[in-house]
């Protein structure tokens, strides 16, 4: 029984060598398994499980994996469609002892019941996780990803609740952190309709640039609106949407729900996450005011205003669109990490700025020691509260974003989840 066993295992994991005696191979053999490590502790953790069933689970789930293999990418594992993974790296993101976070996501939707909302809730709160790229790429993915779906039952069950995430959304963003509360003004915000799906295409896309992010119905001005019961959206000029600190700060913590709803880091000890992000921006910001005279406020408002634009969050879509949709190598991702570096060059022109006006305010603070008079320019008036970049007349900053589309008809029978 046990030689018929091995030779089984030997003949599904190792090709080319099925006329070696079983010893030759034996080093190989314990290495292919131990790349199928999650599948095998799984398979014998089963009530009953035997040497013969344990196996018999491992080849069944070898072979799902391989009946696919010809419709996404062949025997060498490529494909034109980046969305594709290697073959070997995908087997470990399903078998293999980096499989951990998709087991676990099998594990919790074979209990939920997704005919209700509180299940397809609880079922995408579990796809959404961000070690666990090749369930992200199913649930993401701009065009559904349906061959790569095919490849497993768990791909395919997350790829039917792509049609919840809209509901998902608004849930996250509705919520009350630590209660799990919903105000009954807030369920009026929605993060999109069936007919304007502006911010929920450009989330999944991971694209954070050009998009209305902060305009009402649907962006931060609206979920603003429903929070305090207002009955007319507060409205910005898009020159002002990145010169002040206090919008900065709501616009990144609205960015920042959602990031982590679809499995990005809530902290980061080795870059910038959306909030610790906004309190820099914030702080900059802030500093423009250590400036001697309007011009040179408005320039620093104007630089940081556009940097952001710009440079900053195309940075970030760019290295989160990286890690989720042009590798291959799957198994070795994971999109629970830092939008951006703490030494990105997208930051550096900022970070230089501050660093200038304390080179600066060490230069006056010599000149006041030395001479004991007021440093040169001191006398000239200093604003007390930051000017906007519409009232300057500068231009306006980047591109404004596209406007939104209209409201549309709430979607008939889309969940409401509590």
């Amino acid at each position: 029984m046990a030689y018929s066993l091995v030779r089984r295992l030997r003949d599904s994991l190792i090709e080319g060598k099925t006329n070696l005696d079983l010893v030759d191979i034996a080093d190989d053999l314990d290495s292919k398994l131990g790349d199928r490590i999650s599948a095998l502790t799984e398979a014998e953790g089963k009530a009953g499980a035997t040497a013969e069933s344990t196996t018999n689970d491992l080849l069944e789930e070898l072979d799902k994996i391989k009946a696919c293999k010809g419709t996404t990418g062949g025997g060498s594992g490529t494909s034109d469609d980046p969305l594709t993974p290697e073959e070997n790296s995908f087997a470990a993101a399903i078998t293999g002892s980096k499989s951990a976070a998709f087991r676990q996501i099998t594990t919790m939707l074979s209990g939920l019941d997704m005919s209700t909302g509180t299940g397809q809730l609880d079922a995408l709160t579990a796809g959404f996780d961000g070690d666990c790229v090749i369930s992200l790429r199913v649930l993401l993915s701009p065009k559904a990803p349906t061959q790569l779906a095919t490849r497993h039952d768990t791909l395919g069950t997350l790829l039917e609740l792509r049609q919840y995430r809209l509901a998902y959304f608004n849930y996250q963003l509705r919520v009350t952190p630590g209660s799990g509360a919903i105000a009954r003004r807030v369920e009026k915000y929605e993060f999109g309709t069936a007919t304007d799906t502006v911010l929920l295409d450009a989330l999944c896309s991971l694209t954070f640039h050009g998009t209305p992010w902060i305009p009402a119905p649907h962006g931060l001005m609206g979920l603003e609106q429903c929070k305090d019961g207002r009955g007319v959206p507060l409205m910005h000029d898009p020159r002002d949407y990145y010169c002040q600190p206090d919008l900065m700060l709501k616009l990144t913590k609205f960015l920042h729900v959602l990031t982590v709803s679809i499995g990005g880091a809530v902290t980061s000890a080795t870059g910038y996450t959306w909030l610790t992000l906004g309190e820099f921006m914030s702080h900059h910001l802030q500093r423009a005011l250590c400036q001697p005279t309007e011009v040179e406020v408005i320039a620093w408002l104007q630089r940081s205003s556009d940097t952001f634009a710009n440079a900053i969050l195309p940075a970030i879509s760019s290295r989160l669109q990286s890690i989720m949709f042009l590798s291959a190598r799957i198994a070795d991702l994971s999109f629970n990490t830092h939008i951006l570096p703490f030494d990105s060059d997208a930051i550096r022109p900022l970070a230089n700025a501050e660093s200038l006006l304390e080179s600066i305010a060490d230069r006056r603070a010599e000149e006041t020691a030395l001479s004991g008079l007021a440093p040169s320019g001191s006398n000239q008036h200093q604003l007390q509260h930051l000017p906007l970049l519409s009232k300057s007349g500068e231009k306006p900053t980047g591109k404004d974003p596209p406007p939104t589309k209209g409201q549309g008809k709430r979607r008939s029978g889309s969940p409401e989840w509590p």
